[in-house]
């Protein structure tokens, strides 16, 4: 099994292992430093279960994720030790809004698959917010179950 770390831009660190023989694809995970105040972020791996209860579950009491869903942002506050809607997710090409009411960074961490073979992201008419379906660096090349990922 190989092991690979990437500094990514914006705070964002990506960590993942090949094992050629068992996975088809990389898997790893990715730390977001969020910043204090309200911040994009977005999950750039394919989780078991991408619901935000399983996603982000030890987070401070008042972060709130703003996310757009048909129309309309929707507010999600952790508060009492859950979020609001544990059911909520954020998959991979989605983005939201992440507010830290913190003073300090906080790490959000997301684990899972990186995705492969022939990525599309639709648009949708109107206003959307979208993420790219795989981490992003500043064009280094990882070789990974015999290909090669650009970030």
């Amino acid at each position: 099994m190989r092991k690979r770390v990437l500094n990514l831009s914006g705070g964002v660190v990506l960590a993942f292992c090949v094992a050629a023989a068992e996975s088809p694809g990389a898997v790893g995970f990715v730390e977001v430093r969020a910043q204090p105040g309200l911040q994009l972020i977005a999950n750039p791996l394919q989780a078991p279960d991408d619901r935000l209860g399983l996603l982000l579950p030890d987070m401070k009491d008042g972060m709130v994720l703003y996310k757009w869903v048909g129309g309309a942002f929707t507010t999600n506050l952790f508060s009492g030790g859950v979020w609001g809607n544990t059911n909520q997710t954020l998959v991979p090409g989605e983005r939201a809004f992440f507010y830290n009411p913190a003073t300090n960074v906080i790490g959000l961490t997301f684990a899972g698959t990186i995705l492969s073979g022939r990525l599309t992201n639709p648009v949708p008419a109107g206003l959307s917010i979208k993420s790219s379906l795989m981490p992003h660096g500043r064009g280094e090349g990882v070789k990974g179950s015999g290909r090669v990922i650009r970030h």
